[in-house]
């Protein structure tokens, strides 16, 4: 999938991601732009990611022309409201620049009812 942004608008960017099989989630998946420990270009596997603990979901954003940014989708075993489901893991594939607060995840994954606020004060 390709979607376009006006590069001015990328910073503070929160992407979600909605996988076929997240039918009984109880919140919106959201894309991990870097976990707390890595370095922005840092490559993550999928061990890494369910490992981490905090992650941000904000992007620092590009002032390039173009920019790809490569994600992760996963199928795992989540908690949902009437016990393990279905759901998913998503983060970028390179750690990127992020704008905080850091974030508790759940084997790796980020999810949210709400809408996600980046910056000071974002909580």
């Amino acid at each position: 999938m390709t979607f376009q942004a006006p590069t001015d608008r990328t910073t503070g960017l929160v992407l979600g991601v909605s996988a076929p099989w997240d039918v009984e989630l109880p919140w919106q998946t959201i894309v991990v732009m870097g976990y707390k420990g890595y370095t922005a270009g840092d490559k993550i596997s999928t061990a890494d990611a369910k490992a981490a603990k905090k992650a941000a979901a904000c992007w620092a954003g590009t002032d390039a022309a173009a920019y790809t940014l490569k994600l992760v989708v996963k199928k795992v075993t989540v908690e949902g409201n009437d016990g393990p489901t279905s759901g998913s893991i998503a983060f970028a594939k390179k750690t990127q620049p992020t704008i905080k607060p850091w974030r508790d995840t759940t084997k790796g994954v980020l999810g949210s009812l709400d809408a996600i606020m980046c910056g000071p004060g974002g909580a």
